[in-house]
């Protein structure tokens, strides 16, 4: 087995433009649409808007927790995915995390927010920049690893997706592929909460005057997160603006309910998860399908 070193404004509600044929979003991004508007005032989810509610993820805990659960096991084969749109890369880093110390840890990330170990993180920044990077624990401090030459652009909606299969661990962005590492050990399923936003770092000893310590969300959006039980993604490809659940689908969370507090699971497993500080908030909606 070949092993590998781990590289790596709460928004006001959108308002209407006070303009002919505009509409705009809680981003500030005004949308022409080409004809008159419907009678009335633009709402929420209405086509004149451009928008819909989407979780957004920026507090220190915000975050969305799946109970663990072995039907959440990666196997040999697997894909993880998800849209995000990124508001601002000075905030925090995490996207999806499932991990115990020493046992397992799969991660979505954009980097890392404290100093780690050069056998963790391979860099001599005190506080890395951010990095967008995928990996997957296959034994002790040994990581796969992929990490995209560069980040996403602000404030649109992009796909991210890593695949696993066939000898190479690959990392995708809008379809493309920006990395890939050759590798074949099947990675460690740490039994333990699946985290979409904050991460609880469990390596810390309870402090009751702290409470638990989390690694902060991205500052952002973050909608269709799925994990398939198969390598999905084998070359480039069109990403489905709403993905859709398969005979592989481990879960799928669209996180489009628009209020509440419970992100449901769309697959048969019905993994529902706990939203805790994230707010359903106004965003563009994402690009259709071609």
């Amino acid at each position: 087995m070949t092993s590998f070193v781990r590289v790596w404004r709460r928004a006001p509600t959108f308002a209407v433009i006070a303009l002919p044929w505009l509409c705009a979003c809680e981003n500030d991004v005004a949308v022409q649409l080409g004809h008159p508007p419907p009678a009335g005032i633009c709402v929420d989810s209405d086509p004149c808007s451009r928008c819909a509610r989407a979780l957004y993820f920026h507090g220190p805990y915000d975050r969305v927790e799946i109970p663990s659960s072995p039907l959440l096991d990666l196997p040999q084969d697997f894909a993880i995915e998800a849209w995000l749109l990124v508001k601002s890369y000075a905030g925090g880093h995490g996207v999806l995390n499932r991990w115990v110390p020493n046992e397992g840890d799969i991660e979505l990330t954009f980097g890392t927010p404290e100093p780690l170990s050069q056998h963790q993180l391979q860099t001599v920044e005190q506080v890395p920049s951010h990095v967008l990077a995928s990996w997957g624990h296959v034994q002790a401090a040994n990581w796969i690893t992929v990490v995209a030459p560069s980040l996403p652009s602000l404030g649109t909606w992009h796909h991210v997706a890593s695949s696993y299969g066939g000898g190479s661990f690959r990392l995708y962005v809008d379809g493309s592929l920006v990395g890939s590492m050759n590798a074949t050990a099947p990675v460690e399923n740490p039994q333990s909460t699946l985290y979409l936003g904050a991460t609880a770092r469990y390596q810390y000893s309870f402090d009751p005057a702290q409470g638990t310590r989390y690694w902060p969300p991205i500052d952002g959006f973050i909608a269709e997160v799925r994990l398939s039980s198969t390598n999905r993604y084998t070359a480039d490809f069109t990403p489905e603006p709403r993905l859709s659940v398969d005979e592989w689908t481990l879960g799928l969370w669209h996180l489009n309910e628009g209020d509440g507090s419970v992100a449901a699971d769309s697959s048969p497993n019905k993994l529902d998860g706990a939203i805790t500080g994230a707010t359903w908030t106004a965003a563009p909606l994402r690009p259709p399908a071609p």
